[in-house]
């Protein structure tokens, strides 16, 4: 009975700690979650598109609600699937809610109503979420432009300040491909039970680095991805005191929804190195193989609304007039989120674009970046 209680306990922490976060995340982004903003919104389906407006508001308004009760009451399972269903209709509305902490959190919330009699399925079910986040997170970035872009150009040069030329010396970046392969290893270690405490220690690590890495005291980035660092740090710990067994599987899988919970972990993000399963659903975030769309303005000065959100130039820019709009620049400034990086979604931003400005001149480009090579192409 006393290891059941620890358990149950555990599962009410995991709970809290998700609720907090979770909000803490949708504060953050608040502007992502309403209609009212220039970035377009992307529905799921286009019928959606009649939604009204306030309707976005009303279901962030109901999720924030919903989130500070299950900080309150966490014991009260019965609010789960009532904030799930809502976080569901939310992102219907807009595919760039499909965010890879929104994702995690609402699984994990889903996870624990699931096995809400049975907190030891629970727990192993949500290590075993885990062990994928980190082991596709590292398979993601075992390609060339992680290593010159993400360890050459931002950790080694912009973070530690070498210089382009030390950065770039082909030894300094095959040493890059040590931190995909450690990430890997580090999941297989989480899930056996002899090697999980070093795997956490080392985690905690890795996620403190990142903190430094894009937090205030380094390159001051992606500001919604913050507590989702800080979010994983407290899972691990709460990992860590645990003593979690490898349930019977044929138990553990007689349950369809824990069925498919595994399955959408472990089985589909594999996937999407054939374009069959999104990138935020398979942990590739800094994996520099994430597509990237840009727009190209002739006549940028008539453009007054989204000025803003053009890049900043450099000296090699001013041979063009022309004014360039990255989406992720644009999401970023304005929802504090990176957009949905999936071409189905550069495309419906695109005829929005055209619907909202049919007097600007512009031409949509689209970086597809395959494992060897990025291929520019007319969106």
């Amino acid at each position: 009975m006393k290891l059941l209680s620890k358990e149950k306990n555990t599962s009410n922490l995991f709970t809290i700690t998700i609720a907090i976060f979770f909000l803490i995340a949708k504060i953050i982004s608040w502007k992502l979650w309403l209609a009212n903003r220039t970035f377009p919104l992307v529905p799921a389906f286009n019928f959606l598109q009649i939604v009204p407006p306030f309707v976005n508001l009303l279901l962030y308004i109901g999720s924030i609600v919903l989130l500070s009760l299950v900080v309150i009451k966490p014991k009260q399972f019965n609010l789960l699937p009532i904030l799930i269903i809502l976080e569901i209709l939310s992102c219907l509305l807009d595919q760039n809610r499909w965010q890879p902490w929104e994702y995690q959190y609402v699984f994990m919330l889903f996870i624990l109503w699931v096995n809400r009699s049975d907190d030891k399925k629970a727990l192993f079910i949500l290590l075993a979420v885990f062990c994928s986040i980190y082991f596709y997170s590292g398979l993601q970035k075992v390609n060339p432009h992680f290593i010159k872009q993400v360890w050459g150009h931002t950790i080694l040069n912009n973070f530690l300040h070498l210089s382009a030329n030390i950065a770039q010396q082909p030894k300094l970046l095959r040493l890059g491909y040590s931190i995909p392969l450690l990430e890997m290893l580090l999941s297989i270690g989480l899930l056996l039970k002899k090697s999980r405490k070093i795997a956490i220690y080392i985690l905690l690590i890795m996620h403190i680095f990142i903190l430094l890495f894009i937090g205030p005291l380094g390159l001051y980035y992606n500001i919604i991805v913050w507590p989702w660092n800080m979010a994983m740090i407290v899972f691990l710990l709460i990992f860590l005191k645990q003593n979690i067994n490898t349930p019977n599987i044929a138990t553990l899988i007689s349950s369809k929804l824990n069925l498919l919970i595994l399955v959408v972990w472990i089985v589909l993000p594999i996937v999407n190195f054939w374009g069959y399963w999104d990138f935020y659903f398979s942990s590739s975030l800094y994996s520099c193989r994430i597509d990237i769309c840009y727009i190209e303005l002739d006549n940028p000065d008539k453009n007054f609304e989204l000025k803003n959100f053009y890049r900043k130039k450099n000296a090699t820019d001013t041979v063009t007039k022309k004014e360039i709009i990255l989406l992720q620049d644009w999401a970023f400034k304005e929802l504090n989120t990176p957009p949905c990086p999936q071409v189905r979604v550069y495309k419906k931003i695109k005829i929005e674009w055209q619907k909202r400005y049919p007097n600007v001149d512009a031409t949509f480009w689209f970086i597809n970046r395959s494992y060897s090579k990025a291929i520019k192409t007319q969106l």
